[in-house]
């Protein structure tokens, strides 16, 4: 209840002006842009708004906030995505570094792949792979400062895999699982649930590699690669 609260919240107060994220509010008014790392985490944050509430709105609002960020932030020459926007006098400095925070660029590359899948933006997906494939080695060998790309880069290595169904409120096995995402009917045109037959009660499909397995009719049947 309190993250459907926080996510009226923003949709009402001005935490977005002219489509834009603002870094705050004071006295109901919203001032300083954005930083790329608000942009990272805020997408982060509406990419898991709509994994637990298939709420449509949420995944539109990181769909726009994606498209955003990549005009705003992302460097052509690294590949990455640097701190401020490009007009602003800040230091424009590329962080990567993953701390007691991820880094927001480990964070952004996770947006892009879910956001890919999700969405079917192949450039998206792709963008996010091109980050990790740049980040390999750096964080092979420390992994230690690269904790969260370690992570990610796991999931690839698993196929980044998912389960989709429409039961809503069953747990599936979240260390197997990066994504759960539900279905209704007001969800059929995204990309990630086209081609599956939800008709019956009780439908789950376990997909890896962008390939899905049959699909089965209880959680604790699904075998995960």
């Amino acid at each position: 209840e309190s993250a459907r609260s926080l996510f009226g919240y923003m949709k009402q107060k001005p935490y977005l002006m002219d489509g834009s994220l603002s870094h705050m509010v004071h006295k109901k008014e919203a001032y300083i842009s954005a930083f790329f790392e608000d942009y990272a985490h805020c997408i982060a944050s509406l990419i898991n708004y709509f994994e637990i509430f298939s709420d449509q709105n949420s995944l539109d609002l990181a769909m726009q906030l994606g498209q955003e960020v990549n005009e705003l932030f992302f460097d052509e020459a690294s590949g990455f995505y640097k701190t401020a926007q490009q007009n602003k006098i800040i230091r424009k400095k590329i962080e990567i570094t993953d701390n007691v925070i991820p880094s927001a660029n480990s964070v952004m590359c996770e947006n892009l792949l879910k956001l890919g899948l999700i969405g079917g933006k192949d450039k998206w997906f792709h963008q996010g792979e091109r980050m990790l494939e740049k980040m390999k080695d750096k964080a092979f060998m420390h992994p230690q400062h690269y904790a969260n790309w370690c992570r990610i880069l796991s999931i690839q290595q698993n196929g980044y895999p998912y389960v989709v169904s429409n039961e809503p409120g069953i747990q599936v096995n979240r260390h197997k699982a990066w994504m759960n995402l539900v279905w209704h009917k007001e969800l059929s045109d995204i990309h990630i649930f086209t081609g599956k037959d939800f008709s019956k009660k009780d439908v789950f499909y376990y997909c890896a590699n962008k390939v899905c397995h049959a699909p089965v009719s209880n959680s604790e049947e699904i075998r995960y690669a």
